[in-house]
Parts: C-alpha cells; sequence; structure tokens
C-alpha cells in the first residue's frame, strides 16, 4: 500500500482488520500481529540492488538505468547552529520528499513481502510504505508466535541481501481474539535472544488496535485529540474578529471532520435502514456526534439548547453518522470497482 492509486492507509487497514475476522469464522483460530521497524528505510535502498529488482519486475532497461542515473552523483551536508561542514558523497538511499522515492521503494521491498505471504504456513504480510506486519494465525498464541520467528527469520535474510535492517526495539506485538480467557494473550515473542512482550493497545497506522478489535480505546483517542481541535474553532471564531461562517465552516469540512472520520471504513457501524432503530446513529457514531454538535455551536454561533437539527440544517452539514455511511460507501465502491477493473486486465 501507499504511492499507489487508491491504495491508502485505509486500505491497508481494511485488509487487516478483514484478515482477522476471517481467521476468527474458522472456529478454534486466533490471529497474532507483529509490526516491523525497518531502520532508515530509504537511506538504505542499494543502488545496483534497486536497479536489478526493477529488472526482475520487467521494467525496460532504459527506465532502470535512469533511475540508477537517478540515485547516482548525489550528495549531501550537515548544518549545527553556525557550522556547516563540506559537501560528502552518498553511496545508497533515495532521495526522501521525491514523490518518486516512495514508488521505488515498493519495488525495493516486493520480495520481503513475497516472502512472507504464505498462506500454507498460516502467516500473511502487508506493507504501507515502509510500516510492514506480519499477521500469523493458528489454534494457539504459541503457535502463532513460532510461525512468526520463522517469517521474521526470512525477513532477516532478505535484510542481508538488501542492505537494510530491522529496529527490534521498535517491534511491537498484538494476539487478537474474541475469547481472552482460552487462549493465553500474554504469550510472548522470543526474537534474537530477545523476548517481544504482547501488548494489551497497539497502534498500526493511526489506529489504536486491542484484543478483541473493539473501538472504545480509540473512539477515546480521537475525543481528547478533538478537545485540540474544537478549542482551537472556538478562538479561530470569536464573535468581534473571528472567521467569518463560510470560513469557519469550511475550516470544520476540510480539518477537524476528516480527522473525525479516519479510519470508519473499519470502525464505523452503518445506520440500520429497517427495524425500531432505524435512522438512528449506532456504534462510535454516537460518542463522536457530541464533536459535531459542538463545532456547528460555535460555527453558527447559538444558543446551546438550539437543536441539533436546526444546527445541520442550518450549516448544511448532515448528521455525523450519514457523512461516516457516505465515506464507507465511497470506499466500497472504489474498492469493488478497482477489484473489477485488475480482474479485466488479467483476463
Amino acid at each position: 500500500m501507499g504511492a499507489r492509486e487508491k491504495r491508502s492507509t485505509e486500505t491497508a487497514l481494511d485488509l487487516l482488520v478483514n484478515q482477522v475476522q476471517t481467521v476468527w469464522q474458522t472456529k478454534g483460530n486466533v490471529a497474532s500481529l507483529l509490526s516491523l521497524d525497518i531502520t532508515g528505510a530509504f537511506n538504505r535502498v542499494v543502488r545496483k540492488r534497486l536497479w536489478h529488482v526493477l529488472r526482475v519486475k520487467g521494467i525496460p532497461e532504459k527506465l532502470a538505468a535512469w533511475v540508477e542515473t537517478f540515485m547516482t552523483d548525489r550528495s549531501t551536508t550537515l548544518v549545527l547552529l553556525d557550522w556547516e561542514m563540506e559537501e560528502f558523497p552518498i553511496s545508497a538511499g533515495i532521495p526522501q520528499g521525491s514523490p518518486f522515492s516512495p514508488i521505488l521503494f515498493l519495488f525495493y521491498t516486493a520480495e520481503l513481502l513475497d516472502l512472507c505471504n504464505n498462506p500454507q504456513e498460516r502467516l500473511s504480510a502487508s506493507a504501507f510504505i515502509d510500516d510492514t506486519n506480519l499477521l500469523a494465525y493458528g489454534p494457539s498464541m504459541e503457535e502463532n508466535c513460532q510461525i512468526l520467528m520463522r517469517g521474521h527469520n526470512r525477513c532477516l535474510d532478505w535484510a542481508r541481501r538488501y542492505g537494510a535492517s530491522f529496529a527490534l526495539e521498535k517491534y511491537k506485538l498484538i494476539h487478537l481474539s474474541w475469547n481472552l480467557k482460552q487462549f493465553n494473550i500474554q504469550a510472548p515473542l522470543p526474537l534474537l535472544g530477545v523476548e517481544t512482550k504482547p501488548k494489551a493497545l497497539m497502534r498500526i497506522l493511526g489506529i489504536w488496535l486491542n484484543p478483541r478489535l473493539n473501538w472504545g480505546a480509540y473512539i477515546k483517542e480521537i475525543q481528547k485529540k478533538m478537545k485540540t481541535y474544537t478549542n482551537a474553532l472556538l478562538r479561530t471564531t470569536a464573535s468581534i474578529w473571528g472567521a467569518t461562517f463560510v470560513w469557519a465552516r469550511q475550516i470544520y469540512n476540510a480539518v477537524i471532520q476528516p480527522a473525525i472520520a479516519y479510519g470508519a471504513v473499519i470502525w464505523h457501524t452503518p445506520t440500520p435502514i429497517k427495524g425500531p432503530k432505524s435512522t438512528k446513529p449506532v456504534g462510535p457514531a454516537v460518542k463522536l456526534a457530541k464533536i459535531q454538535n459542538k463545532c456547528l455551536r460555535a460555527i453558527v454561533g447559538v444558543y446551546k439548547a438550539t437543536p441539533t437539527l436546526v444546527l445541520e440544517t442550518k450549516t448544511f452539514i448532515p448528521p455525523l453518522d450519514l457523512y461516516l455511511n457516505k465515506r464507507l460507501t465511497n470506499f466500497r465502491f472504489r474498492h469493488k470497482k478497482k477489484l473489477v477493473i485488475e480482474a479485466c486486465v488479467q483476463i
């Protein structure tokens, strides 16, 4: 994922959560997730090795040669306070900040994912640029740890051949299961003589996961972060010198609302369309709607007793659960459309 069309962090999160839920649907199976950390990812890309990878992947020789030229004759300098050292050449690495670099890095790490995607061994791998995650599944946490150990050994072999290294101290491990009493969710993972202990909460691509994949902890993090956002909006919309209604609404739509909705493709429960609770929000949207309500009152400048429906009508901002429904629907539609296009291309 990353640096590819319609392959965002939410796509990576959706894939990961769907894999875990699929494991849970098989009775008696649990999942374990190991998050790896590649040290100085972009800086350690070897030019000759990248050229070889591009040619193996079928990139034309002229384009591969251009990439090699792109990485050749580069230099840098260090500046500390008023002191600046002389320029020195750089023999490896791809420039950080270039839009081309993440694409090259995807090619560079392609073999790493191929080595760790082994359904027969019950091991899968996914990555967003350099954030790589290994997912093992089986009848026990201890067996999952054994699978992760074998997968990690292949990662180390890849690292030796590609000039990369992993920061063992930054690894994160979590065991995932609905039934926490039946399985040992404290099972450690021994790697290179060091035990990586599982966490009760683990942050992946900006989303907090717990062993049961319920989202209470993450919703609390959103509420905590939104205090800063809403306070900033309140100061921005001061009655005398503050932003106008149009600009305040723009700030909410462009900054605050997307921050609230991030990751909704995995944690949002769509509003029911049938039954006694139809049209009423359910799940995390109920708690997060209070944040939108507070922001709309700041934008319009009304009394606290003003009905929420009036606020949403006057500001032309839909209820939060409907916004999240639309966001989730658009994501599913784009993903399905992408799969159909890729299938047609393969045919």
